[in-house]
This record gives structure tokens, C-alpha cells and sequence, in this order.
């Protein structure tokens, strides 16, 4: 049985409830299967490398089991942010640098896929938006305690607070993105994301999943069982009646 997260404006946080689940999610995925425009969004365990240990902070930092996302344009070729910038790079390689990756397809776009492949294709050749992407789930925080008419008491939202309206004031850095921020304004261009959260810059790999604004299709990965974070759409573990997202900082702080 999966975890159904929501935000809890009560505690400020993700809160994970076991979901209801009538048979099987659509299985594993062929390259055929995929449509320009795809979300695809990406899951590394941690085995001990530096750059599992970074996906793994992004995990922690943003409450959930990806830490990876980018856009499918067609012809086994993704858009995608990563720490050496925003390039083209062949579906292959995502597939063999990932465990999993789970495929979101926004249904309706219609033609206009054409305006969101376009807007991301503008980013290539940008440079990864290192502090933009740190600051992010400190904005994230704010800006989810602000929609859902919480009082901002913690830290982390006070420091989100401050933050976002650097950001809103400022605007995005120039020359510069991250890997979710790179889909909200792709989708943004086509109206599918309002002004205000493109702006905002508040949106995580997980959010995308969460949000419901995309329709789960199935899942990328050499392994017809790749391993399972609890939180994947996929995981099938023991449930408690409910929890609250805690973050590891011992894993945190070992990085």
C-alpha cells in the first residue's frame, strides 16, 4: 500500500497516510511508451557515493523520494538540470545513472506541447541555479504555510519568508536554473502554472507528484524491480495508520 503525502498546515509539514491501492500501478515502461512533454522524475538511492549523498540531501530537504526532474522531448532525448548545467542527454544515460524514474504526463496539453518543449529547450546551455535550489525548500516552506492560511511560526518558514521576497523582488537569477524550476516555467509558458508560483520558485521534484497536477504513467529503469524509496508511488511496505515527514539529519549531516 502506498503513502498519499499531503501538506498539514496544522504542523507545517508533509504528512504521509497510507492510500488505498486497487491492483497494480501501471508497470515498468518502454521508450515507445513515452510522449514529448513527459514529466520524468528521478530516484537514487544512497549506496555510499558523493553523488548519492547529495540525492539524498534533496530528498530530505524536500520531504519525499525524488531528487531528480526533467522533460522528455521525444526522440529518446530529456532536458534536464543537473550540476554541470542544462543540456540535452540521451534517455539511456538518465536510465543507467538512476534507479527509477517515474514518467507524469499532463493530460490535455494538446498543441500546447509545443510551447512547453520550447521553453525548456530555451534553457539549454544555462548554468545549474546552486543557491537558488538551496534556498528553494526554505521558499517552498513559506509559500505552502502562506496558501494554506497558516501562521508562520518555525524557523524554516521565517527564513522562507525573507527569501521569497528577496526572490520575488529580485527575480531569478540570470543565465541560471534548477531541474524543477525548469518544468514550472516550461508548463507556466503554457498556462498551465499561475504567475505568482513561477515567481515564487517553490515547487520540488516531489510537489510534482504530490500536487496531482500530472497523471502517474509508469516507471523507467534497467530492472523490471528497481529498489523502492518508502515514499515511491510504487512501494509496496508496511504502513502505519499515519505519520508525519521527519528528516534524517544524521544523513544530512554526514554529506
Amino acid at each position: 500500500m502506498p503513502y498519499l503525502a499531503e501538506y498539514d498546515p496544522r504542523s507545517g509539514k508533509t504528512v504521509l497516510v497510507p492510500g488505498l491501492k486497487f491492483g497494480d500501478y501501471p508497470g515498468r515502461l518502454s521508450r515507445q511508451d513515452l510522449r514529448p512533454g513527459d514529466v520524468l522524475v528521478w530516484y537514487a538511492p544512497d549506496n555510499g557515493s558523493k553523488d548519492d549523498k547529495t540525492h539524498a540531501a534533496i530528498r530530505e530537504a524536500t520531504e519525499g523520494a525524488y531528487s531528480h526532474v526533467g522533460i522528455y522531448l521525444g526522440n529518446d532525448t530529456s532536458i534536464d538540470a543537473g550540476p554541470d548545467g542544462i543540456h540535452k542527454t540521451q534517455l539511456n544515460d538518465l536510465i543507467a545513472a538512476f534507479e527509477s524514474g517515474d514518467v507524469l504526463r499532463y493530460r490535455g496539453l494538446g498543441k500546447r506541447v509545443s510551447t512547453v518543449l520550447e521553453k525548456a529547450c530555451s534553457f539549454e546551455g544555462y548554468a545549474y541555479a546552486k543557491s537558488d535550489a538551496y534556498e528553494m525548500p526554505f521558499r517552498r516552506a513559506a509559500y505552502r504555510a502562506k496558501a494554506n492560511g497558516k501562521k508562520i511560526t518555525k524557523l524554516i518558514e521565517l527564513i522562507g519568508v525573507y527569501l521569497l521576497r528577496k526572490r520575488l523582488k529580485s527575480g531569478p537569477p540570470q543565465g541560471q536554473i534548477y531541474c524543477s524550476q525548469m518544468v514550472i516555467e516550461a508548463y507556466g509558458a503554457a498556462k498551465i502554472y499561475a504567475d505568482d508560483a513561477i515567481r515564487s520558485a517553490a515547487v520540488s521534484p516531489n510537489d510534482l507528484i504530490e500536487d496531482g497536477d500530472f497523471e502517474y504513467m509508469g516507471f523507467l529503469s534497467n530492472k523490471c524491480q528497481p529498489q523502492r524509496h518508502s515514499l515511491d508511488i510504487n512501494a509496496d511496505v508496511p504502513r502505519k495508520e499515519r505519520a508525519i515527514w521527519r528528516a534524517n539529519w544524521r544523513r544530512l549531516l554526514r554529506l
